[in-house]
């Protein structure tokens, strides 16, 4: 941070910086976090240029004849819908009232703080209901339909259990991927599955990257060549340990589909 005597900036680069990090870690695309911070710069009556990096912030601030130039690393990124839906709106809600610097910091933490909305119960079932709900529109039979439900719960756990891991969401989804394709595979030698094919599909279904891939399409369409590159190239890594972790099994026990 580039020092100087304005208190006037530096508190509002502070909060900017901040409310910046947040939304890029809650898996704010680019484009709209810059329109975001740019409409509350000129809200608060600053000159702003904002940049940014797949895992980084850029900003500098004008005010007068000063200025501030802030930068911050955003190490821990991921999607969390409910915090950036409540992050865009406090945002929306600065730049409808003009509310002041120090109250929207205090809000700011409030948000940071608030808990998960959804129970553990209620995201369990969700992860059963779509591997069971994708395994009937593929018409599978009911053995099948309980079994991916069984496949659901079990990717849930995995997924929460490796989720902290410095690979970040690499090593989980390998594992996860890797315990579907067994499960089907054991399933199929003790009692008999329709097509084991759509059964692993319908199991590993919730880990594929959509929003990923739609958001790395949204930034290369505005232009954000250098974020919509990283998170096309994640998604696609993604994609490669989900399909490695389903294709080992199937090698080490030598199943053919």
């Amino acid at each position: 941070m580039k020092p100087n005597d304005n208190s006037y900036l530096t508190r509002h680069s502070y909060f900017l910086v901040s409310l910046a990090e947040a939304l890029l870690a809650a898996g704010c695309s680019t484009h709209r976090l810059e329109d975001r911070i740019e409409r509350l710069c000129i809200a608060k009556g600053l000159e702003g240029e904002i940049l940014i990096v797949p895992t980084g912030v850029q900003l500098q601030l004008k005010h007068r004849t000063a200025h501030i130039i802030c930068f911050v690393r955003v190490k821990k990124l991921g999607i969390k819908l409910s915090l950036l839906h409540n992050l865009s709106d406090f945002c929306d809600e600065i730049v409808r009232t003009g509310v002041g610097t120090r109250l929207a910091e205090k809000q700011l933490d409030k948000i940071l703080e608030l808990p998960d909305p959804y129970p553990q119960s209620l995201i369990i079932v969700c992860f059963s209901v779509v591997s069971t709900f994708f395994q009937f529109m593929l018409g599978g039979g009911v053995y099948d339909c309980l079994l991916c439900a069984l496949l659901g719960i079990v990717v849930y756990f995995s997924e929460r259990y490796f989720s902290n891991a410095k690979q970040a969401s690499f090593l989980s989804n390998f594992v996860s991927a890797f315990l579907v394709s067994s499960l089907c595979i054991w399933y199929q030698k003790v009692f008999h599955i329709e097509s084991i094919q759509l059964v692993i599909l319908s199991g590993i279904i919730i880990l594929t990257p959509g929003l990923g891939l739609t958001n790395s399409i949204a930034e290369l369409s505005h232009r954000q060549f250098l974020s919509g590159s990283a998170r096309f190239i994640e998604a696609l890594l993604v994609l490669l340990f989900i399909s490695f972790g389903v294709y080992l099994p199937l090698q080490l026990f030598g199943v053919s589909l």
